[in-house]
């Protein structure tokens, strides 16, 4: 988790900085390659390299709204407003602390917190949603909803 969550916000930045200079945004890289230099380091190295890149990212984030806070840059196939890296990446900790923590009174609070639901379901949602149905053995078949009765509390009514 801890590489996922440094090549994360090393990826940002990596967007950000040529943005910054007027130049092209690079393609967003895939998890394999951009996490591939980071699982090679020791958990000292490993840790430290997380809050660089970190203070990189929000760094370059500060920047970017400084001179352009409408921003919005190419980002994994389609366009972000940078702005949002914001509560992205403060989700991503948050979702990921429970790797770490385990459940809790703090784990559960964290991704509860109204910016970080509306990011989850405003940026990630459809992301998530077509990534998920990939997995799911029963996507593209009738919800168990479809046939339950309305009156059970367990579906919604239409």
């Amino acid at each position: 988790m801890t590489a996922h969550l440094a090549a994360g916000a090393a990826e940002v930045t990596r967007h950000l900085e040529p943005h910054l200079r007027g130049e092209q945004v690079p393609a967003t890289q895939s998890f394999e390659v951009r996490e591939a230099p980071y699982r090679a380091m020791d958990d000292p190295d490993l840790r430290r390299r997380l809050e660089v890149e970190e203070e990189k990212m929000r760094s370059a984030i500060d920047q970017v709204l400084a001179k352009e806070p409408e921003a919005v840059i190419p980002w994994t196939g389609r366009r972000m407003a940078v702005a949002k890296f914001v509560p992205h990446m403060r989700s991503e900790f948050a979702v990921h602390r429970w790797d770490f923590a385990g459940d809790g009174e703090v784990g559960h609070q964290l991704p509860a917190q109204p910016e970080l639901t509306e990011h989850a379901v405003g940026v990630l949602g459809r992301l998530l949603l077509v990534r998920g149905s990939h997995h799911d053995p029963g996507a593209g078949r009738s919800s168990p909803c479809a046939s339950a009765p309305k009156a059970s509390g367990t579906c919604a009514s239409s």
